[in-house]
């Protein structure tokens, strides 16, 4: 990173919470058991409420899915071990063996067992669907000798420190508890062991259970929010310890409260953030799991599976009220309800919400393809710790030359006295920092050490770029000796928050590639040194002074054709100079103060010079002379006379000369790159972007390398809300080069959407619009292009910029994925 600067003081707040943990399983014919299993083990995991379920089918994950997991961000993905109860059932298929592959009856079996969890049988299929959530999310990881990252933990193996039992923690509640019984299977088990958890392992084979028509009544109720009827009495679980007795089965807790010690639900909710609850009709395991991701992240959703009989050509009178009555009372919170389905089409979704008569109006209600769903939600939820979600802090840091901040100190401890459940010894909770004003793009899958300070202890513990934050595990991983205290024990990192180029350098490294600027980068970051700050170049490029700038590139040699009333003259070819008067002339939109201002704020830091267009007395070449080499004499920049000044140097006026300005040679060589145009895009993103108007930031002309040859350069990338784009900007209509040359450059583009994990790919020019031509080879380009597993960017055609309006196209999602279908 670039060298620091003088200490400054930054605020974060630090948050303790549970760690989140998406559990892959096979989506196969058995798959409501492998998902009730899967609850069981998380409900004995602290923090197993929150934990994700997410199929597979034959090592493939959806890109839907793969896109819902990246929202969630996991701090684990994760398989449930198959050996051990595959040996207890068949014996012989374990093989537990010595470094020499000799039988060692020896070891112990149990110990054996817990190896081969995690290092023996383990599924391919599972692995392969695990590894590629893996790699669309950000959970713990680190690189070991340069392409080889390893994950923190990659099975669900209940006990560990990382994954603590909830029983074994001080303050775990016992007694009776409304939980899926162990037999109830099918499409209705999975829907209760995933609202209420899990008391008892489920049974392998168990089926659709059959429910008496009053109890099914009252399931329905509840599962549509209706808490005034109790849960049948067939959900009841006592503990061997605890007889059955009578209870309120409307307040009785769920068994995921057993997970759920020492932690509360929170809400991060910015000021006016809307909010949208999921309804997934279906009864495949995309629909359950879709569901499940989306209540997660963000605090409303209800999968509907066939089971609450409102598929029927006349649903039900219940699931067609409580359904409705949802509806509505979501409605009344200002929340709305969107429907969607992994596994029916949107005409079916459409007619089935018209059979149901819900309420319209207010744009309530929408049924939109599961590719479609926003996953950008501005509030989202999480597990934390009690009383300890939130704490802000001043810390004193440094400033590096591109804006990143890095810690000078550590963050205070948390007071352990105060945290139930104990902290030390017991399990690992996770630690959230987020900065103040932060220029962190978040998740995508950045190496730990990236978001640690140089001057940070080594290795000390696991740390993330998360959803909302940068994560950490509490507990050090490095050399602890004998006798340190509690507090000594936690991890305190010296962590960075990263400007987006320092981001994007960083990015490409994870990738074992190098980024860099571009020579337009080069003129863009000088000019912006001048400046100060991006702002002013973005201003002084992409504002009102624009028509005037141009004007001082003149196509025409002669100055009284170039400037026909006078306001300026013409030096060389493509070169021109401007009067007070040109610049009035060519901005009308502003008033002559205002023209004055903005000239003045260029001409303070040099972008632009003024001076006087003088004529050498013994060359006779005409030139600019900036006024800080302009005295009583003045000397000729081609052959050094010094020339007296008098009006045989400027001619006219007689009284005296008129003031010219003069643009910085690098400014001039930005607009003859066309390098305006970037900065009319930042301008237009700036407002166009969602929340882009306090959280907007971009970086201008970067490319990247692979073994020091030039792969792609990036006009334009830019960060807001979550949102990554990337750029291509043009002053013309049209792709330049053969078809072929089109493609391969779209290609390019594509390609680094992949490598910066970017959600948006804008195509942009300041042209009236993008010929038919150019909009169908970059369609054909992105559609044939192989992505990633998540599928691709979605795809933006501006056309107008610095227009009043420009116009944004967006190119149809296509579906073509590398390895899916």
């Amino acid at each position: 990173m670039p060298g620091a600067s003088e200490m400054s003081y930054s605020t974060v707040s630090m948050g303790l919470r549970a760690p989140r943990v998406v559990i892959v399983i096979d989506g196969g014919e058995r798959w409501t058991y492998q998902a009730r299993r899967a609850l069981y083990l998380a409900g004995r995991v602290w923090g197993g409420a929150g934990f994700a379920v997410v199929p597979h089918r034959s090592g493939v994950v959806t890109p839907v899915l793969l896109r819902a997991c990246r929202a969630y961000d996991p701090d684990f993905v994760v398989v449930v071990p198959t050996t051990e109860r595959r040996e207890r059932r068949a014996p012989g298929p374990f093989d537990a063996s010595d470094w020499d592959e000799l039988p060692a009856s020896a070891i112990d079996r149990e110990a054996g067992f817990q190896e081969g969890i995690d290092r023996r049988l383990r599924r391919k299929a599972d692995e392969r669907a695990r590894v590629m959530v893996a790699e669309a999310c950000s959970p713990y990881r680190r690189a070991y000798g340069g392409k080889i990252r390893r994950e923190k933990v990659t099975v669900l193996t209940p006990g560990t420190e990382d994954l603590c039992l909830a029983v074994n923690l001080p303050g775990a509640r016992g007694g009776a508890t409304l939980a899926c019984p162990p037999d109830w299977g099918g499409l209705l088990g999975v829907a209760l062991a995933s609202r209420l958890g899990t008391a008892v392992g489920p049974t392998p084979d168990a089926g659709e259970p059959e429910v008496a028509p009053n109890a099914r009544y009252a399931i329905s109720k509840r599962w549509f929010g209706d808490s005034t009827v109790p849960w049948p009495v067939e959900l009841m679980h006592y503990p061997p310890s605890i007889a059955a007795a009578g209870v309120d089965r409307r307040t009785v807790p769920y068994a995921t409260a057993e997970s759920m010690t020492g932690l509360v639900t929170v809400f991060h909710s910015p000021v006016g953030g809307e909010r949208t609850s999921l309804s997934v009709v279906g009864d495949e395991p995309e629909d359950f799991a879709l569901a499940r991701l989306w209540t997660l992240t963000f605090g409303s959703g209800v999968w509907l599976p066939s089971v609450f009989d409102i598929f029927e050509d006349r649903p039900s009178l219940v699931g067609r009220s409580r359904l409705r009555g949802m509806v509505d009372d979501l409605a009344d919170e200002r929340i709305s309800t969107v429907f969607t389905s992994t596994s029916h089409d949107l005409v079916a979704i459409e007619s089935l919400v018209g059979r149901l008569e819900l309420r319209s109006g207010a744009g309530w209600r929408t049924v939109v393809q599961p590719a479609d769903l926003d996953w950008h939600q501005a509030v989202r939820t999480h597990l934390a710790v009690d009383g300890q979600f939130e704490e802000h802090h001043a810390v004193p840091t440094t400033v590096d030359a591109s804006g990143t901040r890095s810690m000078a100190a550590p963050l205070p401890p948390p007071v352990l006295e105060d945290i139930q459940p104990p902290p030390i010894g017991e399990l690992i909770w996770h630690v959230d920092v987020a900065w103040s004003n932060s220029k962190l793009v978040r998740g995508r899958g950045l190496d730990d050490r990236e978001l640690c300070a140089s001057n940070s202890p080594p290795e000390n513990t696991w740390v993330r770029s998360a959803r909302n934050a940068i994560s950490f595990q509490s507990k050090r991983v490095d050399l602890i000796l004998s006798g340190v205290t509690d507090v000594n024990r936690l991890a305190r990192p010296l962590l960075c928050d990263l400007s987006l180029e320092a981001w994007v350098y960083a990015a490409a490294r994870s990738k074992d590639l190098v980024a860099r600027l571009s020579e337009p980068g080069h003129r863009a970051a000088l000019i912006e040194r001048m400046f100060g700050e991006r702002a002013g170049l973005v201003e002084f490029f992409g504002g009102p002074l624009l028509p005037a700038l141009r004007a001082m590139r003149p196509e025409q040699s002669q100055t009284t054709d170039a400037y026909p009333n006078g306001e300026g003259v013409v030096l060389a070819a493509g070169e021109g100079v401007l009067a007070f008067e040109g610049f009035r002339l060519s901005s009308r939109s502003m008033d002559p103060v205002e023209v004055r201002e903005r000239l003045d704020a260029a001409l303070r830091p040099g972008v632009l010079r003024r001076g006087l267009v003088l004529e050498c007395s013994v060359c006779t070449r005409k030139q600019f002379q900036p006024i800080v080499k302009i005295g009583q004499t003045w000397t000729c920049t081609r052959c050094d006379v010094v020339c007296d000044l008098d009006m045989s140097a400027w001619k006219l006026p007689p009284a005296e000369p008129t003031w010219y300005y003069d643009l910085h040679p690098v400014a001039r060589d930005v607009l003859r790159e066309n390098g305006e145009v970037a900065s009319l895009l930042s301008k237009f993103l700036r407002s166009d972007l969602p929340g882009a108007d306090s959280e907007y930031q971009d970086v201008e002309g970067l490319e990247v390398l692979d073994n020091g040859v030039p792969q792609v350069e990036l006009d334009l990338i830019a960060h807001a809300a979550g949102k990554l784009v990337i750029a291509e900007c043009k002053s013309t209509s049209e792709l330049s080069g053969k078809r072929g040359e089109a493609r391969n450059e779209v290609w390019k583009k594509c390609r680094a959407a992949e490598i910066l994990g970017a959600d948006i790919l804008v195509f942009a020019t300041t042209a009236p619009a993008w010929n038919d031509r150019a909009a169908k080879q970059i369609q054909g380009a992105i559609d044939s292009f192989e992505w990633g597993a998540t599928g691709a960017a979605d795809v933006h055609l501006v056309a107008g910029l610095g227009a009043d309006r420009p116009t944004v196209q967006v190119l149809t999602r296509f579906t073509r994925h590398h390895g899916v279908g």
